[in-house]
C-alpha cells in the first residue's frame, strides 16, 4: 500500500488517499480557503495519519479544520467521524439529519459490521469507532450554504444509493464531492475517451427512482468536476451522465429478471459491465478492470437483492 498518497487538485482541494483496504479505492477530501479548511469524508481511523501528514506538509493545525462533513453514514466515509472530531479539536461535524443519528450513537453500525466481518476483519478494516458528540454535530438542510473563508459549498439531499445521502456542490470550481451518488471509477477505469463510472448500489437503501432524481440534481447545475470518494476527480460530461443512469435502469432491469434466483447476480452484473467497457475497449484485456471491480459487483449484487425484497414486501 502507497503510504499517505495525496494529490494536489485545482481550486486548493488536496485528495487524501484514506488508506481503505488499498491505496486508490478510497479517498477524502480537504478544502481550503484562506486559513480554513473542510474535510469531505473522513474514510475510517486509519484515515487520521493520512490526514494528519497531508496537514503536516502543508503547514495546517488542527485548529484550522472548520468543519468535518461525510457524505453519509457508511463506515469507508463515515467510521473515522469520531476519531477526526476528537483530532479537530474546533471542528464541527455537518451531516444529512438521517446520518447524524448513526455518527453520534454509532454501536449499531459497529455492532453489525462486527457480525458480517467478525472482530479482527474489522479491527483492520475500520479500528476505532468513537461516537461525535452531539454538541458538535450540526443537520444540513437540503440546499443549506456552508461558508469556509470567502468559499461557499452547498448541501443537496441526494437518496437513491442511502436514504441519508447527501453531495456537496463547491461552486469555486463547479464541482460536486459526490460521496457514492456518482458511483466508483478506479485507476483501470479511467480511459483515454472519457471516465467509465460504475453505479454503487451496495445495501441496504438502494433505491433506482430516487437514484435517477439525485442524478438529475447534479447534472441540473452542469458541473465541471466530479469529486467521486472512489476515487479522486472526473471531469462531468452529458455523456458520462447518460451512461451511469442507464447503468442505474440496466441494473434494476437485471435484478429483476432474476429476482427468483440472485445467486448469480455478482456474476451477471460483472458480465454487463464488462461488455459496455469492451465497447469502449474493444480487444483490450480487461483484467485488471475486473479485478478492480470485483468487491463491488458483490456488494451492487447484494444491494439489489435488498431492493427486491423491499420492493416484494
Amino acid at each position: 500500500m502507497t503510504s499517505h498518497a495525496v494529490q494536489q487538485l485545482p481550486g486548493d482541494i488536496a485528495c487524501i488517499d484514506a488508506q481503505y483496504v488499498d491505496s486508490g479505492l478510497a479517498c477524502v477530501y480537504l478544502v481550503r480557503s484562506g486559513d480554513e479548511y473542510a474535510l469531505i469524508e473522513t474514510g475510517t481511523s486509519h484515515t487520521l495519519a493520512a490526514a494528519r501528514a497531508a496537514m503536516s506538509a502543508r503547514g495546517i493545525q488542527p485548529e484550522q479544520i472548520k468543519y468535518v462533513i461525510p457524505t453519509h453514514a457508511h463506515l469507508d466515509h463515515a467510521g473515522g467521524a469520531g476519531v477526526m472530531m476528537r483530532a479537530f479539536p474546533e471542528a464541527e461535524l455537518l451531516a444529512h439529519p438521517q446520518a447524524l443519528k448513526h455518527l453520534c450513537h454509532p454501536e449499531r453500525l459497529i455492532a453489525s459490521a462486527k457480525s458480517v466481518y467478525g472482530e479482527a476483519l474489522f479491527q483492520s478494516l475500520y479500528g476505532e469507532i468513537l461516537p461525535v458528540p452531539e454538541s458538535r454535530a450540526t443537520a444540513l438542510a437540503d440546499g443549506q450554504t456552508i461558508i469556509i473563508g470567502e468559499r461557499e459549498l452547498v448541501a443537496r439531499h441526494t437518496p437513491g444509493h442511502a436514504n441519508h445521502h447527501l453531495c456537496v456542490w463547491d461552486a469555486q470550481t463547479r464541482g460536486w464531492f459526490t460521496g457514492d451518488m456518482f458511483g466508483v471509477c478506479y485507476g483501470a477505469l479511467r480511459l483515454l475517451d472519457g471516465p467509465f463510472v460504475v453505479p454503487s448500489t451496495s445495501p441496504t437503501q438502494f433505491d433506482p427512482a430516487a437514484f435517477q432524481g439525485s442524478l438529475d440534481v447534479l447534472a441540473d447545475t452542469s458541473p465541471d468536476f466530479m469529486y467521486l470518494t472512489h476515487y479522486s476527480a472526473i471531469p462531468w460530461s452529458p455523456a458520462t451522465h447518460a451512461a451511469l443512469s442507464q447503468q442505474v435502469s440496466d441494473y434494476a432491469s437485471i435484478a429483476a429478471e432474476h429476482e427468483n434466483d440472485t445467486s448469480g447476480l455478482a456474476t451477471v452484473l460483472m458480465r454487463y459491465t464488462l461488455d459496455r467497457l469492451r465497447d469502449r475497449l474493444p480487444g483490450q484485456d480487461l483484467a485488471s478492470c475486473e479485478e478492480q471491480l470485483l468487491a463491488d459487483m458483490g456488494l451492487n449484487a447484494q444491494g439489489l437483492t435488498v431492493w427486491l425484497k423491499r420492493r416484494a414486501a
